[in-house]
């Protein structure tokens, strides 16, 4: 079987090459056992001759765009946040590593400790806790991290009450914001359960795995008050995209009739990934922008959770729509966080996949459906495809960040020790291209246009296979349609810009002319100073804050003219009212006694074996959310009220309960009665 190699190089025109240097250096590789990608990075770095190679190899940090943490977390505004802080992974008081493929700083609540991500890390894949990546300008933060490795709601680890307790600190950082709903949204896919656990969970209401005698369901909703969980049923790995991706190849390859083409192109399932990524990117968003945080936490949080991110991020904040804003995001998503380069742009099958090629084909879908919102054009998606995989740079070798930075060579005697010490940075190259070269720029962009979160069309009828990359070998034709489809769009924008000049603007928008994201514009023919999301807040945007009708269970029972003070049979705080009730049971119809707890932080009413268990924190016995409570009545006034007995309707059952007395039965039947909206 014969192999030939294919080698492109791209000289830029005022660069010098060695010729023979990079002949030999080419001709070495060929007779190397050692991975070749990882190598020719090296060489091709010490091959080249430029007087630009400054710009090329070192300062990273001056470069335009380059990722900078502590820069861009200033940009959104966390840094100056009390609610969060800065948390070191590897050089932390416990002297403990946290997470190995995670940079050295994330950002965190400050009401977490490290001790506490320590114990809370072990209930994600790879230790990959959520940390934060984003702020929306409401307060609301969009974080990432891995999967659960337990289901929620068991509560019988350390590392599961670790979980609920960053949840809800997390919950806690945007409690200010007084919006009704869900105040934090968690996007994974469903817990697989081993054979063991399912045995487990067929009896769970009987022995009490999942919190006394609570289904998986409701102990989510008791433990994770104010989440809503958004889960994935099964959604495809590296694996499943690279078994799509072959199956596109080799549409192409076959040359398929025009008659079998649409059906052969469906059966790859190629744009139907491409969609749903969409998809769950824009309900991320949306999420974001009704005031809720975000957590999204697939496998191990280093494939689509980083599509993901990286695709709300982009359709959010206009910044990352720029040249400069999107190797800012390239970087801080992909390379900072950890993506595994290495492994998934392999030659190996094993641990290979097209992830960040599939991201790639996401961004040219949205660019397409919103020509002139980026700065950035589909021939810099390309470049930036084949440069990740082609192992000219270092900046997408090694698995992770720490990898990249570690010492290759501790006796080096010039101190060029790590990976980006010895290879040539992509963003580097980029610079100095930019710099004279414009090919990168897309001629369509007009930033004022799109001020706000795009939401892309997401069916199938919408998406489009992104020949320009895929067939780009024997498409010369449609490139050409292409061209001339843009000089005539181009045009049009032109004829567009010169009618808006001519308008007379009214006299009272004279003084200050505006845009429609609500910001002040200078003179024509200047562009308004773009401002980050995070600091800006027109007033179109503003929400509409809810004020509660009380600020206590016992103020809302008085303007139901009920008197709490008259009974000891019942404990009040602000949001909670207790005390001890008969229940009749759901499947042994025996009356028994417990210790009942109506909580409105948590929007559910849990019942307890008795008043110590619940100081203890033991699990309850059973319990049902208040948004399922359809009813609260008596059957027979007359019996019922001599007996003290009422009864609460929910979705999925009547509950039968006995008071210990008239005034008590009153009492619980109007906190019942009560709406979370008129407390919170």
């Amino acid at each position: 079987m014969c192999y030939y190699l294919f080698v492109q190089l791209s000289i830029h025109r005022n660069n010098t090459y060695n010729a023979g240097h990079v002949k030999r250096v080419i001709e070495g590789q060929l007779h190397i056992s050692r991975p070749f990608h990882r190598d020719f990075a090296f060489i091709y770095c010490s091959a080249i001759k430029s007087e630009d190679i400054a710009l090329l190899a070192s300062s990273l940090d001056t470069l335009p765009g380059y990722f900078s943490w502590k820069k861009e977390f200033d940009r959104l505004g966390i840094l100056d946040c009390e609610l969060w802080r800065v948390c070191d992974v590897r050089e932390n008081p416990t002297k403990q590593e946290i997470c190995p493929s995670y940079p050295d700083k994330v950002i965190v609540p400050v009401v977490i400790s490290d001790l506490d991500l320590i114990r809370g890390a072990e209930f994600y894949k790879e230790n990959r806790f959520p940390a934060v990546c984003w702020r929306h300008r409401s307060g609301a933060v969009l974080l990432r991290g891995g999967s659960a490795t337990a289901r929620r709601g068991a509560q019988n680890s350390v590392s599961g009450l670790a979980d609920e307790a960053f949840l809800k600190a997390v919950v806690g950082c945007i409690e200010h914001i007084k919006f009704k709903g869900v105040k934090l949204n968690v996007f994974t896919e469903k817990y697989e359960q081993s054979t063991m656990e399912h045995m487990h969970s067929s009896t769970e209401s009987f022995h009490g795995t999942l919190g006394g005698r609570l289904t998986q369901k409701q102990a989510t909703r008791y433990y994770y008050h104010s989440c809503e969980f958004v889960e994935a049923d099964s959604p495809p790995s590296f694996k499943n995209i690279r078994h799509s991706f072959d199956k596109l190849h080799a549409l192409f390859e076959n040359k398929v009739s025009d008659s079998e083409y649409l059906s052969a192109l469906d059966e790859t399932k190629w744009l139907k990934y491409i969609g749903e990524l969409l998809k769950t990117s824009s309900e991320a968003c949306k999420a974001l922008q009704d005031g809720a945080s975000v957590i999204v936490c697939y496998e191990a949080g280093w494939d689509r959770t980083a599509q993901i991110v990286s695709l709300a991020q982009l359709m959010l904040d206009p910044y990352y729509r720029t040249m400069e804003g999107f190797q800012v995001l390239i970087q801080k998503e992909w390379v900072w966080f950890g993506h595994p380069f290495a492994s998934r742009h392999s030659t190996h099958r094993g641990e290979s996949g097209p992830i960040f090629l599939q991201f790639i084909d996401c961004v040219w879908q949205v660019l397409q459906q919103f020509p002139s919102a980026f700065e950035i054009n589909g021939k810099f998606l390309e470049t930036l495809v084949d440069y990740s995989y082609s192992g000219l740079f270092g900046t997408f070798l090694a698995n992770q960040e720490t990898d990249r930075r570690k010492d290759l060579t501790p006796d080096s005697a010039d101190g060029m020790t790590t990976i980006y010490d010895n290879t040539v940075s992509f963003w580097g190259w980029l610079a100095m291209v930019n710099a004279t070269d414009r090919s990168f720029y897309n001629e369509l962009y007009c930033p004022d246009m799109y001020t706000q979160c795009l939401y892309p069309q997401c069916g199938l009828a919408y998406l489009s296979l992104w020949t320009l990359y895929y067939c780009r070998f024997n498409i010369k034709e449609h490139a050409t349609t292409m061209l001339d489809i843009g000089q005539e769009t181009l045009a049009l924008l032109k004829l567009y810009k010169d009618l808006k000049l001519q308008e007379t603007p009214d006299s009272d928008s004279k003084s200050h002319p505006t845009t429609d994201c609500g910001d002040s514009c200078s003179v024509k023919g200047e562009q308004p100073k773009y401002t980050p999301p995070a600091t800006r807040l027109s007033s179109g945007d503003k929400k509409e804050i809810h004020k509660p009708e009380c600020n206590s269970i016992i103020q809302c029972l008085t303007k139901r003219e009920l008197d709490a003070s008259i009974t000891k049979q019942m404990e009040f705080t602000s949001y909670t009212c207790s005390g001890y009730l008969v229940k009749l049971g759901g499947r042994v119809k025996s009356w028994r006694r417990r210790w009942f707890v109506l909580d409105f932080t948590r929007q559910y009413c849990a019942y307890f074996e008795d008043e110590n268990a619940y100081l203890e924190k033991r699990p309850p016995k059973g319990g049902f959310d208040l948004q399922d409570i359809e009813d609260v009545f008596q059957k027979n006034k007359n019996s019922e009220l001599i007996n003290h007995i009422f009864h609460v309707k929910t979705e999925s059952r009547t509950y039968s309960i006995q008071a210990p007395s008239i005034t008590t039965l009153n009492l619980w039947m109007a906190c019942l009665q009560i709406k979370p909206s008129e407390l919170l």
